[in-house]
């Protein structure tokens, strides 16, 4: 049988190696990817180990992002960089920090995950500023609390917040492993900087272009990220390789509001990956159809660029919010420090974040990845799914 899969993003790729290992040479499988390199699409730096991040999930849809999660563990467990998120409710928001625990709660009994979070008061918050420790509550967490509580100003937070036991993902292992895997494939054909394939001479057609080839109702967003480097001036106790536990630091609010969600991710050598979800900085828009995007946006989603000036403008903005509620103070670094990409998600639920494999034709199937852990499980069921003999 002879396969064509269009894109080589995480789900195009995952999918060519699953199909690979459970059918051999059965089938032969080009894949065609429009950049000069795979896993070039939009950024995923974290595990989403039970959907922490957003509180408007249903139960039901942080549970599948869960049982995803341990899949995506199992096929790339090199990638993993352990360590907890520091979870909060921005004091502006609407949020209640009871719900989150409820949440973490239930998806502890899901996996029964030693020191899966613990929770932290006010009281605890100002016990460390006159005492300089933590009340122990897990031998895990706390140090990461602690430094969080270096950082973070609790004037602009709700109490309790939580701290979740997740993981980091390198994006870079990622790439290189299924590079690695998939080159031992005579039957596998790797086409960079190229876009287009004719349907007629395949058995299958495979499209993993997620927002680029847009087939019906969708929800969009448009999201980017920042990497900065710390002024250690202003911080001097993170050293070089960030050998102080900093945990994943997540300040969340309404998206598309002047107060979203910020996120810290640290990445090591004092560089840090940041998140403003605002429509002003990297929360670019949440719209039904591409139409409904700002023009120049629009144009920036099909040739697959953002204007520098826009850069500079997002990125400036994002290093001001994020110091608005932390004590880190950031600084661009030089040179490309955007990660950006388009999300679709299939239908009009909003609040949908896990996967979906959807048929259009008699051999062409789609696969709708939302979140890049997503990727393994879905490459698992599109095996399933076709069944060839």
């Amino acid at each position: 049988m002879k396969i064509a899969i269009r894109g080589g993003g995480i789900g195009g790729t995952t999918a060519a190696l699953k199909l690979l290992e459970r059918y051999g040479d059965a089938i032969e499988i080009d894949l065609f990817e429009k950049r000069d390199d795979i896993l070039r699409g939009p950024p995923f730096c974290h595990l989403h180990l039970g959907g922490m991040l957003y509180p408007d999930l249903p139960f039901e849809e942080c549970k599948s992002l869960f049982d995803h999660s341990f899949e995506f563990m199992k096929e790339f467990p090199e990638s993993l960089l352990i360590r907890p998120t520091v979870v909060c409710y921005r004091k502006e928001s609407e949020y209640i920090p009871q719900e989150l625990i409820l949440k973490c709660h239930l998806i502890h009994n899901l996996g029964a995950i030693d020191d899966y979070f613990a929770v932290y008061t006010r009281q605890d918050f100002d016990h460390f500023k006159l005492s300089g420790k933590v009340p122990f509550k897990s031998e895990f967490h706390d140090p990461f609390v602690q430094e969080f509580m270096k950082i973070i100003s609790p004037d602009t937070i709700k109490f309790p917040v939580v701290s979740v036991r997740e993981y980091g993902i390198d994006m870079n292992i990622v790439r290189e492993t299924l590079k690695s895997k998939l080159k031992h494939f005579p039957n596998f054909h790797l086409h960079l900087n190229t876009i287009s394939s004719g349907d007629s001479e395949y058995d299958l057609v495979v499209n993993a272009t997620g927002a680029n080839n847009p087939r019906g109702p969708a929800f969009y967003e448009m999201k980017a990220s920042w990497i900065v480097k710390l002024d250690e001036t202003a911080y001097t106790e993170i050293s070089d390789d960030n050998k102080i536990a900093v945990p994943e630091i997540a300040v969340i609010g309404e998206r598309n509001t002047p107060f979203g969600m910020v996120q810290i991710s640290p990445m090591g050598k004092s560089l840090f990956q940041i998140h403003s979800m605002t429509k002003e900085c990297t929360l670019f828009g949440c719209e039904t159809s591409l139409n409904a995007f700002d023009a120049n946006l629009k144009k920036f989603i099909e040739n697959d660029s953002i204007d520098e000036s826009v850069i500079e403008s997002r990125i400036q903005q994002a290093i001001i919010d994020v110091n608005k509620i932390s004590s880190l103070q950031f600084s661009k670094i030089i040179g490309q420090n955007c990660l950006w990409g388009v999300q679709r998600i299939e239908g009009n639920d909003t609040t949908k974040r896990a996967s979906d494999i959807v048929y259009r034709k008699k051999k062409i199937v789609e696969i709708v990845i939302v979140k890049g852990i997503s990727a393994v499980y879905a490459a698992n069921l599109l095996c399933e799914q076709i069944n060839i003999h």
